[in-house]
């Protein structure tokens, strides 16, 4: 256990600064600026009458649709398949560091990029909307740092199964997160994001209205919905940590 914690903090602080420094943070944080420049946007071009429900729709979409999954997708996908790129596994794992460690180290790293980005963007998007008379509920962003969460997790835990994680994650991002996501009934249940939107159509409001309207889906209740992604993030963990202690090709990559 002291061999655990102590790889993964040692792992936790290297990838941090790695991170931080490098090209892919620059673009996520660059990425995440979306969701506010469009409410300006908006904020100038749609007529005042409409300007919550045009604000609504940038949350729904861009944020939760696009900015979110892209950006956890970009960062949890390095988690493993970064070092494999690198052909630094092998150097990695030669060393008296325990691989369950390692995992969980690069992932919180991953966790410390990426919840803070999109939350600002969330709160950026939710504080431009009430200084233009529009208030939105501030529900999105707990339900956006929710989603950063639950998708890093499940990126991360792709990217220790799978040496091509960024394509299968955009390839789980376009069929899960978009096509399944949007279908009628219970199959959307399957996708992270009809957990995110049963949260903000549970708070009422413009979400509940015209914007839920948009999926044929029938929402959860809130609770039904943390339950939920709680139990996706948990698995993906679990099978993340013990792909990495078990897979061999992983150290002879």
């Amino acid at each position: 256990m002291a061999s655990f914690f102590r790889s993964a903090w040692l792992i936790l602080v290297t990838h941090l600064k790695r991170m931080a420094l490098s090209r892919r943070m620059l673009f996520m944080a660059a990425f995440a600026c979306l969701p506010m420049g469009a409410g300006f946007l908006a904020s100038v071009l749609a007529p005042p009458d409409r300007l919550e429900r045009a604000l609504a729709i940038i949350a729904w979409h861009l944020l939760l649709m696009l900015v979110l999954p892209v950006a956890a997708l970009i960062s949890g996908s390095s988690v493993v398949s970064e070092e494999l790129s690198d052909r630094t596994l092998t150097y990695v794992f030669s060393r008296p560091v325990s691989r369950a460690g390692f995992f969980v180290g690069r992932l919180v790293a991953s966790l410390l990029c990426v919840c803070p980005l999109v939350g600002i963007a969330a709160w950026g998007t939710f504080v431009w909307s009430a200084r233009v008379g529009a208030e939105l509920s501030a529900q999105v962003v707990p339900v956006v740092l929710l989603g950063g969460v639950t998708y890093t997790i499940l990126f991360a835990a792709i990217s220790a199964v799978v040496r091509r994680a960024m394509v299968v994650g955009v390839a789980y991002t376009m069929v899960m997160e978009v096509l399944i996501a949007n279908l009628p009934g219970k199959t959307a249940r399957l996708s992270i994001q009809h957990h995110l939107r049963s949260m903000l159509v549970d708070e009422g409001g413009v979400w509940q209205g015209s914007l839920a309207r948009l999926v044929p889906a029938s929402f959860e209740t809130s609770l039904e919905a943390i339950e939920n992604l709680a139990w996706i993030a948990v698995i993906a963990l679990v099978v993340g940590i013990l792909v990495v202690r078990k897979k061999q090709y992983l150290v002879a990559s």
